[in-house]
């Protein structure tokens, strides 16, 4: 059974806070964490306790920013599934 290597989406924004506000027009990436669903992912702007607790990191949910090594076929399938494939590697 393959393993993957897989790394959560990430977006663009620009820190609105910034001043003076010509800085604004720059953009920073953030990663976008994952959470599992029932047979689903879906995307949250931070994981919350609600989405880890009882869970296992790298299984049930993916924080943004980092990189998960050994995610196996089963929960690769769910992510393809759920819009997420591209941030998949198999490992070889």
């Amino acid at each position: 059974m393959a393993t993957y290597t897989f790394i959560p989406p990430s977006v663009e924004e620009s820190p609105l806070a910034w001043e003076p506000e010509f800085l604004q027009r720059y953009r920073l990436p953030r990663g976008v964490s994952l959470y599992r669903d029932g047979s689903v992912f879906k995307q949250t702007r931070w994981v919350h306790e609600e989405h880890y607790t009882g869970k296992i990191d790298g299984r049930d949910y993916f924080k943004g920013g980092y990189i998960y090594k050994g995610v196996p076929q089963e929960i690769a399938d769910i992510l393809i599934a759920s819009g997420f494939g591209d941030g998949l590697t198999e490992e070889t």
